[in-house]
């Protein structure tokens, strides 16, 4: 199953893909992106969080592989569709990495947010709809990933795929959990040293 290019190794499938079809070399503005990413990968790493993640599948089984590349554990992945398949897939990309995932292809955001209050997680990526288990559990930091988005401006037309998208991603992610760290911490920490 071909993936979409969410995120680095899908990304590079994609455009390998792309470049043997039309046997030609990878643009030189690709690889500066890809370079960025990579980059940009290493010094926002937020090492170890553990996420809840939902859904299309199509989007959710290369975010989680993105996720696990930024040395992040996707614990909670709900897509809403049937298909075993899906629950496969989700447990073969996370492998020994992420032993306690649990993952259920036709749930719905009941059930994940019943997994959340049971064992908190540090982020939470998703449609719109994740907002209301991001606000009852605290402000949750929350990444809105997918469709629809119906409560924000413009997300339409930035890129969600490719090494851009990923670079927004996580920045995305990144933002949402420093957000978090500034609201909770001690006057002392907020301080900004230059």
């Amino acid at each position: 199953m071909a993936e979409l290019p969410i995120g680095l190794t899908a990304t590079d499938r994609y455009v390998d893909a792309l470049r043997r079809l039309a046997s030609v070399g990878v643009p030189e503005s690709i690889n500066r992106e890809r370079g960025q990413l990579l980059d940009l990968m290493s010094d926002m790493s937020q090492h170890r969080k553990r996420v809840a993640v939902f859904g299309d599948p199509d989007h959710v089984l290369p975010l989680c592989r993105f996720l696990i590349e930024l040395d992040m554990r996707p614990v909670y992945v709900i897509s809403g569709t049937s298909g075993k398949a899906f629950e496969e897939n989700i447990q073969q990309l996370v492998g020994p990495d992420v032993p306690e995932v649990r993952v259920h292809a036709a749930d719905d955001l009941f059930t994940l947010h019943q997994w959340i209050k049971a064992e908190p997680v540090d982020l939470l990526i998703g449609n719109t709809y994740g907002k209301y288990i991001a606000r009852a559990e605290g402000h949750l930091p929350f990444v809105r990933f997918g469709f629809p988005i119906l409560d924000r401006a413009a997300h339409r037309y930035f890129p969600s795929i490719g090494y851009r998208g990923a670079m927004r991603l996580v920045t995305a992610m990144t933002d949402a959990l420093l957000d978090k760290k500034d609201r909770e911490c001690p006057e002392e920490f907020f301080e900004l040293v230059q």
